[in-house]
């Protein structure tokens, strides 16, 4: 038989979540402390084991999207697409001299 784990060595916040616990199920009437106790702990075990299917379906989902990813990139790489080159643009125009003169060129 497994020996189960002693308060000094649980995991940390093992003793809040025990003392709330214990705490709530104290502010209970007697007769039916018990029976709600066991049905808070059945409660918690199925959320615990909700959460776990969740994160194992998360990753079976991420595993098989993985390998689409893959075959998508591998397309890519087969046949590259050439995109056209965007034009230069124009070198801007020298401003024109003007006459040492001073005149005014007509425009």
């Amino acid at each position: 038989m497994a020996q189960e784990p002693s308060l000094s060595s649980a995991l940390r916040g093992t003793k809040t979540v025990a003392k709330a616990f214990f705490t709530a199920v104290a502010a209970l009437p007697e007769p039916q402390r018990q029976a709600v106790a066991a049905a808070a702990l059945a409660q918690i075990r199925d959320d615990m084991k909700t959460q776990r299917e969740k994160a194992a379906a998360a990753v079976a989902k991420a595993k098989a999207k993985a390998p689409a990813k893959a075959a998508k990139k591998a397309a890519k790489k087969a046949a590259p697409v050439r995109r056209a080159r965007k034009a230069k643009a124009a070198a801007p125009m020298a401003p024109q001299a003007q006459p040492a003169n001073g005149a005014a060129t007509a425009a």
